[in-house]
């Protein structure tokens, strides 16, 4: 397996998606990898895609890689799954660093609409 490559799917979930999608397996013409083209671009499988439309779209792009292969091309998807994890690792901190306030507001406003639902009962 390479760092980068088109990520393979678990083999129950292949088999589905081949009976489905037409060269599916093609794919795989390239040593899979951890991250690809498909996981910077496509976002996660939906479960109630009953058209296959987010396996179709992953397929596209992953047939694309194997086309257009070159270090170039693998240095721009490491590229962008660092900047993908560093963006989650940020997005993480700042909403632990301000969640307290969040909370507070939240318990502010909750209140504040148990208040107005009072009056206007007793009115």
């Amino acid at each position: 397996m390479n760092l980068i490559g088109p990520r393979p799917e678990r083999p129950e979930i292949a088999v589905r998606i081949e009976r489905h999608v037409a060269g599916f397996a093609n794919r795989l013409a390239v040593r899979p990898g951890i991250t690809g083209l498909a996981q910077m671009l496509v976002p996660a499988d939906d479960p109630d895609d009953r058209h296959f439309v987010c396996a179709r779209r992953k397929l596209a792009h992953d047939l694309y890689y194997v086309r257009e292969l070159s270090l170039m091309l693998d240095l721009r998807i490491a590229l962008c799954t660092a900047c993908f994890f560093t963006g989650s690792a940020i997005d993480c901190i700042r909403g632990s660093v301000i969640r307290v306030h969040r909370m507070a507001v939240d318990r502010a406003m909750a209140d504040a609409h148990e208040a107005q639902a009072e009056t206007e009962q007793a009115a």
